[in-house]
């Protein structure tokens, strides 16, 4: 409503002169990006979107003109992007706690490192293990494994 429109303004304007440079819109945006400073196109586009006579500053008729074209694009990609609406708190509820199945299994979950710190030894499999079942892929055991293995299968223990 005009109203809104006129508190918002105010709420920009924070010199009270009747105008909105680009330093109060950075202002602006700083408080809107959570005290971090904002990106600098960010601004320019806020002031080029706004600023129709390109003098640098956005009067209250240029916001009011502005504003509704602003606001029919936001419900536009509200409606376009939004999740799924509930009526009440307990079908929010119910939603959120529903049970669904993941597509795959906690191994095809977690098969994949979550950091880059985690991808050493992540879950491969030594080449013995790889090859366990595979009558072709003799095991690589060194000399005293072997001549261990060899006297115990002749029966003698040492």
């Amino acid at each position: 409503s005009e109203e809104e429109i006129l508190k918002a303004f105010k709420s920009i304007d924070k010199d009270g002169n009747g105008y909105i440079n680009i330093d109060e819109v950075r202002y602006m945006l700083t408080t809107l990006y959570g005290m971090k400073e904002p990106p600098e196109e960010d601004v320019k586009r806020f002031v080029k979107r706004f600023d129709q006579n390109q003098d640098g500053k956005i009067s209250l008729e240029e916001f009011q003109k502005a504003m509704p074209e602003v606001q029919k694009e936001v419900r536009e990609e509200i409606k376009k992007n939004s999740a799924a609406s509930t009526k009440s708190h307990s079908s929010l509820h119910r939603l959120r706690r529903k049970h669904v199945r993941s597509a795959a299994g906690p191994t095809k979950k977690f098969a994949t490192p979550m950091t880059t710190a985690q991808e050493i030894g992540w879950q491969q499999k030594s080449t013995a293990e790889q090859n366990k079942n595979d009558p072709k892929m003799p095991k690589n055991s060194c000399q005293e494994t072997v001549f261990a293995s060899d006297m115990i299968k002749s029966g003698i223990y040492y």
